[in-house]
């Protein structure tokens, strides 16, 4: 099969040999629009078709509360995408919750149309579980490589008043 972009680069020190470019899933997860579901899989059908193997995805269980995951393992799968043909990383700190509102709590007003909501979980209890969701949403594919998403909404969100405000370590 010839592909439309074959040049793969060393990824650090990992041993994997990567695209120069990685696809991000937010759009998997309704990220300001709700596309239908043939629309996302013939977008990661176009990927798969267009870059030589491994192709890259970027996801995270924030994207869509989860959505994204669970929509890029169901589009593999449909694909017959064989695991070692993909890479994904995923983003942890963020697990998917039942939405108990009209709309989710975190980012409001940005997410169309998605069934939970996400709380960020960043202890590392709190990272192994959205791990593990995360895997459970992907329907059998395994991320390669992962990292912590939005830490630093994380620390600014949980400092202590005292700290926001601009205090120094030698006045604390």
């Amino acid at each position: 099969m010839a592909y439309l972009l074959e040049e793969k680069n060393e990824f650090g020190k990992t041993g994997l040999r990567i695209p120069p470019i990685i696809f991000g899933t937010s759009a998997l997860g309704n990220l300001y629009i709700d596309l239908s579901k043939e629309k996302k899989l013939s977008i990661i059908k176009r990927c798969i078709d267009n870059v030589a193997p491994p192709v890259v995805f970027d996801s995270a269980g924030k994207y869509g509360a989860g959505l994204a995951l669970e929509i890029l393992g169901e589009c593999l799968s449909t694909l017959n995408v064989c695991a070692d043909n993909i890479i994904i990383s995923n983003k942890l700190g963020w697990y998917r919750t039942p939405l108990t509102a009209e709309e989710p709590t975190f980012e409001y007003g940005v997410w169309k149309n998605i069934n939970h909501d996400a709380v960020q979980k960043i202890s590392y209890d709190d990272i192994i579980e959205c791990f593990e969701q995360g895997n459970e949403l992907l329907k059998g594919y395994i991320p390669s490589l992962v990292s912590v998403h939005d830490p630093d909404e994380y620390m600014n969100y949980n400092l202590p008043k005292k700290i926001k405000k601009g205090n120094t370590s030698e006045q604390l």
